[in-house]
């Protein structure tokens, strides 16, 4: 952009957790120092970055941000040829700023400029409103205890409950968790709990019980969606708990319920068996709440 009848430039480190502007800064140059201001001014320890991805890979080939990288052990992530989708959340960024705030005002000195962006970056973080009703805004969603990327339960063979009414984007998050695990070279593998279920006694009566068990051992993270949507049986429940003993401490698991763990005794038909898996389940665990309308509901054509 044009400051003072001369080129400025804008950084912009966009979090991929909560969409939000974390780190900015503005300069005369477009070089390593403009980077580096921008990760000056993130709001977390340097140690909580886990990946620093860039569409311009070659434009960021710099020893400085290299030794930055390395220091704190983020690992670097450049744009992907034929990949039009990895860029897609700091492009939107991008474009809201120009749309909302370079194309609306003149600025005659950099400082103003800047002045300007901390504003801009503020009221983005704190106060913009999804466009989807009761989707909080970036920093709203950092309270939700998504941040930082280094809790990401895969690190520490951890586990988590996704618990929320039907219709607040469980799933969504979830399988979005494991899209990303995968492009990180995490092995996954998704179930929804009648799926697994299913799977197990089809094994079993096969006589292919352990192949399958050893199977689903060799991921890192196990996602079990919809657990307490369907009834589990005994053997289902003896099953599925030998699944859960099988990965504690080994693997981390996600589970999406719309089910409280006091009632988790209803959907195993055991409170006993129940009491293990919570036990399991808490220990490393942590659990984030949704809440609000279902987005199908609200959405929905017959009204």
């Amino acid at each position: 952009m044009r400051v003072g009848g001369e080129w400025a430039y804008v950084c912009l480190l966009a979090g991929l957790v909560n969409r939000g502007i974390t780190g900015h800064s503005a300069g005369r140059a477009r070089d390593a120092s403009l980077v580096l201001g921008a990760f000056a001014t993130l709001g977390f320890p340097l140690t909580e970055v886990e990946v620093f991805h860039t569409d311009r890979g070659g434009g960021f080939d710099n020893a400085k941000i290299d030794g930055l990288l390395d220091v704190f052990d983020i690992g670097g992530s450049p744009s992907r040829k034929g990949d039009p989708y990895d860029n897609a959340v700091v492009e939107s960024a991008n474009r809201l700023l120009k749309k909302e705030l370079i194309y609306r005002n003149h600025y005659t000195g950099l400082e103003q400029l800047r002045s300007d962006l901390n504003d801009y970056v503020w009221w983005s973080d704190n106060q913009r409103l999804h466009s989807t009703p009761r989707i909080p805004e970036p920093e709203g969603i950092h309270r939700t205890g998504t941040r930082p990327l280094k809790n990401c339960p895969t690190r520490r063979c951890q586990s988590m409950v996704m618990f929320g009414p039907p219709g607040t984007s469980k799933t969504h998050l979830v399988i979005a968790l494991g899209r990303e695990a995968c492009r990180r070279g995490v092995a996954v593998r998704f179930f929804t709990a009648a799926g697994l279920v299913m799977r197990l006694l089809r094994a079993g009566a096969e006589g292919k019980l352990d192949r399958e068990l050893q199977s689903i051992g060799e991921a890192r993270l196990l996602v079990i969606d919809e657990l307490g949507y369907v009834p589990i049986d005994e053997e289902g429940s003896r099953l599925l708990f030998q699944v859960v003993t099988n990965a504690y401490e080994a693997q981390s698991i996600i589970y999406t319920t719309n089910i409280e763990f006091s009632g988790w005794g209803r959907v195993f038909g055991d409170p006993n068996m129940a009491a293990a898996i919570i036990d399991r389940t808490v220990h490393h665990g942590r659990m984030i709440r949704f809440e609000g309308e279902s987005y199908r509901r609200t959405h929905a054509l017959m009204q």
